[in-house]
C-alpha cells in the first residue's frame, strides 16, 4: 500500500502564501490524512487528524520544535537533518526548562509578570501597542526571575531587539532590514552573560536559569561554547515572552467577538483554551522518522521528513462542533484530548512529547486575562487583520489601545 501524493507536488509555495490552511485543504482533496509530496524538494510525508498526531508523537520520530518567529519560509527550512543524532540532547536541555518552571518556581515569574502589568496600567499610558507592551513586560520579569541583576536600560534594550526581529513594531518593507542586526544583538548580548556569569563578573542568583545555562553540561560532560549556551538562554527567553502572542490574540477575540470580555471574565479558563484552539500560533511542526514506520498502512523509510499540521487539526470538524467559530463555552465541561487541541505541542508526561511551556502559558494567559478584563481603554481605528503568512499570524496592528486605564 502507498500513501496518496499531492497534486500540487512541492508545497513549497503554497505553505509561504497559506501556511496554515494548506495541508488540511491539500488532505481533502486527496481524501486522506496522510499524503506524500515535497519541500523545499525534499521529500515529505504530511499528516493531519487526531490518530495521526498521536503517531507522530508516540511512534518514535526525532521531532523538531518550531523557533523564531517571522516568514514561514525559514521555517520549514530549517535544519533537521540530524534531528535523530541531536534529539538526546534537546531532551536534556528541554529538561532543564522543565525544571526551571516546574509548579514551584514558576509562581515566582507568574508574579513578577503581574506586577509588570500592574506597574503598566497605573502608568496610564495614552497610547500602546499590546503586543509589544507586553513583550516588554514578559522580557523584564523573566530576566530577572532567571537570577540577573540588569544593568540600566538592558532589559528594554532586550526587548526591543526581540520586538525588532519579529517585525510587528515596524513597517512591512523595513522587516528584513531590521531583524538580522537586532538577532545579531541579541546573540553578542547572550554570549557575552554566559561569559561573566562563568567568570564571576555577572552577580546572578545561584541555580536561578541563567545560572543553570551557564553552568550546563552536554551529555558528554562538556560545557557548550558561550555562544551556543547563549542561544540556550535565548531559546528559553523566547519560549517565555512568546507567551505575548496569546496575550494579543485574547485582547483580539475581545475587540473582535461580540462577548469576547464577558467570557474571558466569566469563563477563563475556557476562554484561555478556545484562544489556544482558535488562533493561529504555529502551523505545524516538522520531524524526521527514526527508524522504517508504518504510517496509514504504508511503510516510510527511517530518515524521512514528516509534517504534522497543527492547525488544521485544531480546525478540523471531526474533532470540532464549528470549529471556524469562536466559542468558548465549548471547553466549559470538556476533557481535553490532548492529540485533538494542539497549539504548543501534544502528547503526555510519559512520552516526554508535551510542550514543557504549557501549564506556564496557560497561568501567564490567565493572570493577563484578569488584569485586562480591569482595565478601561479605548480602541481607535486599525488594521486588526490577521497576518496569515507570518509565523505566528498576529494582528497586522498588533493591537492598538488608548488612554489605558485601571478601573
Amino acid at each position: 500500500m502507498s500513501l496518496p501524493v499531492s497534486p500540487q507536488g512541492d508545497l513549497t509555495v503554497a505553505l509561504a502564501r497559506d501556511p496554515y490552511r494548506t495541508l488540511s485543504q491539500t488532505a481533502l482533496r486527496v481524501g486522506a490524512d496522510a499524503f506524500r509530496g515535497k519541500l523545499l524538494l525534499s521529500d515529505t510525508v504530511f499528516l493531519t487528524g487526531r490518530d495521526m498526531a498521536e503517531q507522530f508523537y508516540t511512534g518514535g520520530f526525532a521531532t523538531v520544535s518550531p523557533t523564531g518567529s517571522g516568514k514561514i519560509l525559514g521555517f520549514i527550512g530549517g535544519n533537521d537533518t540530524d534531528a535523530e543524532t541531536q534529539q538526546t540532547e534537546r531532551q536534556r536541555r528541554r529538561a532543564l526548562l522543565t525544571d526551571a518552571i516546574a509548579p514551584e518556581k514558576r509562581e515566582a515569574l507568574i508574579g513578577r509578570v503581574e506586577a509588570g502589568l500592574k506597574a503598566l496600567s497605573e502608568r496610564a499610558p495614552n497610547e500602546i501597542v499590546l503586543r509589544d507592551e507586553m513583550v516588554r513586560v514578559l522580557t523584564r520579569a523573566t530576566l530577572e526571575w532567571a537570577g540577573l541583576t540588569l544593568s540600566e536600560g538592558e532589559a528594554e534594550k532586550v526587548a526591543e531587539d526581540l520586538i525588532t526581529r519579529s517585525g510587528h513594531a515596524i513597517p512591512t518593507s523595513l522587516r528584513k532590514v531590521g531583524a538580522a542586526p537586532s538577532q545579531q544583538r541579541l546573540e553578542s548580548w547572550a554570549a557575552t552573560l554566559i561569559g561573566e556569569i562563568r567568570a564571576n563578573t555577572r552577580e546572578v542568583t545561584r541555580d536561578g536559569l541563567a545560572d543553570q545555562v551557564a553552568s550546563y553540561y552536554t551529555a558528554e560532560m562538556l560545557p557548550p561554547d558561550r555562544k551556543e549556551a547563549g542561544t540556550e538562554f535565548l531559546n528559553h527567553l523566547n519560549a517565555i515572552t512568546g507567551v505575548a502572542t496569546y496575550f494579543t490574540f485574547m485582547a483580539h477575540a475581545c475587540a473582535t467577538r461580540e462577548n469576547g470580555h464577558r467570557d474571558m471574565s466569566e469563563r477563563p479558563h475556557s476562554f484561555v483554551q478556545e484562544v489556544r484552539r482558535y488562533y493561529p500560533a504555529v502551523p505545524f511542526v516538522r520531524a524526521r522518522t527514526s527508524k522504517d514506520v508504518e504510517i496509514a498502512g504504508a511503510t516510510v523509510e527511517a530518515g524521512t521528513r514528516v509534517v504534522l499540521d497543527l492547525y488544521g487539526i485544531n480546525h478540523d470538524a471531526r474533532l470540532w462542533d464549528h470549529p471556524a467559530m469562536f466559542r468558548p463555552s465549548r471547553f466549559d465541561n470538556l476533557t481535553i484530548d490532548p492529540y485533538a487541541l494542539l497549539a504548543q505541542g501534544a502528547g503526555d508526561e510519559v512520552t516526554g512529547n508535551p510542550c514543557p511551556g504549557l501549564d506556564l502559558t496557560t497561568d501567564l494567559m490567565l493572570a493577563f486575562g484578569e488584569w485586562f478584563s480591569g482595565l478601561t481603554y479605548e480602541m481607535p481605528r486599525q488594521n486588526l487583520d490577521l497576518a496569515m503568512s507570518e509565523m505566528p499570524a498576529l494582528p497586522k496592528s498588533g493591537v492598538v489601545l488608548q488612554n489605558l486605564r485601571a478601573a
